[in-house]
């Protein structure tokens, strides 16, 4: 039997290989100016939206998920002991 070889490898140096990356990196910047730079509108409006939750300006009225100390009702004295002392 004959023995096949694989003639798909290359083997570059990191030179050539630099360079190539440089050169794709190089027609990307050139080919992707002309795209618009403005976000799409519906990832502007997330992105706001995420901005608002960021600085605490959505949801600040939000009720609480965890109840309070009057609804948990005998050991609403307690907890609330306990919230003074660590919080």
């Amino acid at each position: 039997m004959s023995q096949q070889t694989d003639t798909t490898k290359v083997h570059i140096d990191s030179i050539h290989s630099r360079a190539i990356c440089e050169e794709v990196g190089y027609r990307l910047r050139r080919s992707l100016k002309d795209l618009p730079t403005e976000p799409a509108p519906k990832l502007s409006q997330l992105l706001k939206r995420m901005r608002r939750q960021e600085l605490g300006q959505e949801f600040r009225d939000a009720p609480s998920l965890a109840p309070s100390a009057a609804d948990m009702g005998a050991q609403g004295g307690r907890l609330a002991a306990m919230r003074k002392r660590f919080f």
